[in-house]
């Protein structure tokens, strides 16, 4: 793998995986009607992490019924389907009062999309400050790392700390310290975890 970190876009050579593709089919369909931001766990598996997840988390901004409406269209009409119903309505007031809906390749489950609206001042600093990620040609983003690492921190799982780890370590010499510090703060997380495991 190899990576080039540029400000606010990263570079990143490696194999692509059938996860990969249905991220990009999926991103592709959701940034025609609204932003986006990729949070948790395929951020460490999109930067090298060997671990397998059933969904791929992702913030959007919120929107109107009538956005939502055709967004939901265009998934169906693109060989994906609700695993929450297909009910429109319920689905997009299912968003409304914070909770996710999810998204999956026709005639399965796994993986799927977890998508939500966001919802406080993380999602929004997740969102207004994502970053570009170019693998093989196609473009993502993604929650910044300075908000990743002490987020997956708070979530507390092995699998997370673990991780968190695993970004750190990669990017360590790319990462704003102070910000990363403040959001650790205001999180209620301590970095001294990683330090521990390294």
């Amino acid at each position: 793998m190899e990576i080039e970190f540029k400000d606010k876009e990263i570079q990143l050579k490696r194999n692509i995986t059938d996860l990969d593709n249905f991220v990009f089919e999926m991103i592709k369909i959701i940034e025609k009607h609204t932003k986006y931001v990729i949070i948790s766990g395929y951020i460490a598996i999109l930067f090298g992490r060997t671990r397998g997840t059933e969904n791929v988390d992702m913030f959007i901004e919120r929107i109107d019924f009538e956005t939502f409406d055709k967004m939901f269209d265009n998934l169906i009409e693109n060989d994906m389907w609700c695993i929450n119903g297909s009910n429109k309505k319920t689905m997009f007031k299912l968003l409304e009062d914070d909770l996710a809906i999810r998204f999956a390749k026709k005639d399965t489950v796994i993986p799927n999309f977890k998508i939500k609206f966001i919802k406080d001042m993380y999602s929004k600093y997740s969102l207004d400050n994502k970053i570009k990620v170019i693998l093989d040609g196609e473009e993502l983003y993604t929650s910044p790392l300075e908000m990743q690492i002490p987020y997956k921190l708070e979530l507390g799982s092995e699998k997370d700390v673990e991780d968190a780890l695993h970004l750190y370590v990669l990017f360590e010499k790319y990462l704003n310290m102070e910000k990363m510090k403040e959001i650790s703060k205001m999180l209620k997380v301590d970095l001294g975890v990683l330090y521990e495991k390294l």
